[in-house]
């Protein structure tokens, strides 16, 4: 009986010790892949003009998609601790055409844009993609959300693999 004891008490030590977790929550995190961690409704404003003849202001909206890439986890743990070493996350921003809409406009007396007035709408509009990719980084409040979302996302997803008591510290890799 006492050799079952402590053939139950080293199994149990064993199986609680942290040897072959590192390696089984690195590659259960990096089969994820891209995890999506945020997910924001984005609305811009873009003037288009041509010339002294046409103005007009529309509202875009679009979607604006934080993910992290798991791929590249690393995993460190003690006794009490994992470690879980992730990158920021990274976004992806789309402009959803078939919601835009127009809110004001001025048009000059028998004006007719033609395709001079077609070339700059579209030309209007790949500005302010562009644009908007230099203001959401300049946006430090969403980037913090996606960072907050991200670490808890990721500490969530880890307590879930290992289902034992243990701190886990998510950090963000150095870039």
């Amino acid at each position: 009986l006492t050799e079952y004891q402590d053939a139950y008490a080293e199994g149990k030590e064993l199986g609680l010790s942290a040897k072959d977790t590192n390696v089984d929550i690195a590659s259960e995190l990096k089969d994820v892949k891209n995890l999506d961690v945020l997910v924001a409704t984005v609305k811009l404003e873009n003037m288009h003009e041509l010339g002294k003849n046409y103005e007009a202001l529309y509202l875009l909206r679009g979607q604006l998609i934080f993910s992290v890439d798991l791929s590249d986890v690393k995993v460190d743990s003690d006794e009490k601790t994992i470690t879980v070493l992730i990158p920021h996350p990274q976004y992806e921003f789309t402009i959803n055409a078939s919601e835009t809409e127009k809110i004001a406009e001025y048009q000059a007396k028998l004006f007719n844009g033609g395709e001079a007035g077609y070339d700059a709408y579209i030309n209007s509009m790949k500005e302010i993609a562009e644009k908007s990719i230099t203001e959401i980084e300049n946006y430090e409040s969403i980037i913090a959300n996606a960072d907050a979302a991200a670490t808890n996302q990721v500490s969530q997803l880890v307590g879930s693999l290992i289902g034992i008591e243990k701190d886990i510290n998510v950090i963000f890799m150095e870039e």
